[in-house]
Formats: structure tokens, sequence, C-alpha cells
């Protein structure tokens, strides 16, 4: 094959905490690519990591297409320095494997927050249409038929009017449906679960989507809007 494709999700970093110095290496970062990434590699510092990627001491024989799904869950911080590496990597090409690269979220994470903009030339951003209110329903129909638990039409209604089928968001709610709010005990998802989860959605939970719709709200080029 002329490519390998790899891909991890950085979603058990949710909530870590930073090292004392922002730019020194997490432990707990180095720990998830240990168990992530082929050969169990030992990464301790940001030097290890870029020599994950190397043609000659790296972990790959060929051209590297990597996907790093769920970015947005680690502090911007460590994203920042992270995407700053894989810069230098573009720019050091023809010593590196890395051929191609997809951060995975659902923000814009590339110089949306970042105070220095984009690390890459080249980046494109790709836009995930809204959902209809009949793939909304497909969705939620597929969950019934492979855990045997039904949910009320009126509650998928409520999911989609809520959402207008933003894809982040009718995922979201199905989370908190299907797992951490769900009734258990009970075999229907019903009403009452969903008021439950609509209170936590607007005063307890975090979710990411929101929190990016809250900061470009604070941006003066989205404020005349």
């Amino acid at each position: 094959e002329e490519f390998t494709v790899f891909n991890f999700s950085l979603g058990k970093l949710k909530g870590m905490s930073l090292p004392e110095k922002p730019t020194d290496f997490p432990e707990a970062f180095g720990r998830l690519l240990k168990r992530s990434l082929p050969g169990q590699a030992d990464v301790k510092n940001w030097d290890d990591f870029y020599q994950l990627f190397s043609r000659t001491e790296g972990l790959w024989d060929r051209p590297l297409i990597l996907l790093i799904d769920e970015v947005d869950t680690i502090p911007l911080s460590l994203l920042d320095l992270m995407v700053a590496q894989f810069r230098e990597m573009y720019l050091d090409r023809q010593n590196n494997w890395l051929h191609g690269l997809a951060l995975v979220g659902v923000r814009a994470v590339l110089g949306i927050e970042s105070q220095r903009g984009s690390p890459f030339n080249i980046q494109r951003s790709l836009k995930v249409p809204n959902l209809t209110p009949e793939e909304v329903k497909e969705l939620y129909r597929q969950y019934q038929d492979e855990s045997g638990q039904q949910i009320e039409v009126a509650v998928v209604d409520k999911v989609y009017q809520s959402t207008k089928g933003q894809p982040g968001l009718v995922s979201w709610f199905g989370e908190l449906l299907t797992e951490k709010y769900n009734p258990g005990d009970n075999p229907v998802i019903g009403m009452e679960t969903w008021k439950l989860v609509w209170h936590k959605a607007r005063f307890v939970e975090p979710n990411n989507t929101v929190m990016n719709l809250i900061a470009k709200a604070r941006m003066s080029e989205y404020q005349a809007f």
C-alpha cells in the first residue's frame, strides 16, 4: 500500500490538568499516546513526539495520513503546542512521514481561538449540514433497534425542535438521554427524562458547541448579528 491511515482519539484527555510550565509535555498525553500508537511508544517530551513521525526513527515506513478525533476536548494551550509540532513537520516534510492530517472536533480549532492564528498555510474546515427531521428520527430508531429500549416519539421531536438538527447537539442530547440520564430500569425514555435532560443541558452539562457560540458572541465581528 502506498499510504498508511491511522486514527486515534483525544477524548480521554477531557478535563486533564496541565503541567505547571505550560510548554512542558503533559504526562497524561504521553500515556494516551503509548496506549493508542503502534509499538507502545514512550513519549516524554515534544522532541519524542516529533520523532514519532521521523523517516529514520519513527513508527511508520511510508506516507502517513493521520486522523485525530475529539481534538477540542483538550486545553487550547496543549492543542496550540501540538499543532505547532505538525506545522514544523510540514516545513520539514522531506524528513518525516506525515503526509496528511485531519483534526476532528465540533469546533473550528485551527486559528479561531489561537492568538497566533492558524499554524498551517493550507487548511479547510468541513461544514456538516444540519440533519433533517427524518435523519434525526433514523438515528434514534437505530439506537432503539440496537438497544431494545424505546424512545417516545415526542422526545425525538423535542430533540429536533431544540437543536434544529445541528449534528453535534443531536448527538450530545442522544448521549445524555441514552447514557448519562438513562432511566435504566424504565424500558422507555419518555418526556420525564427529556425534561430532566433539557434542564441539565442548559444549566449543568458543559458542551463544546454551546461554548463555541458563546465565545463567538464575545467577538466584535459577530456581535452585529
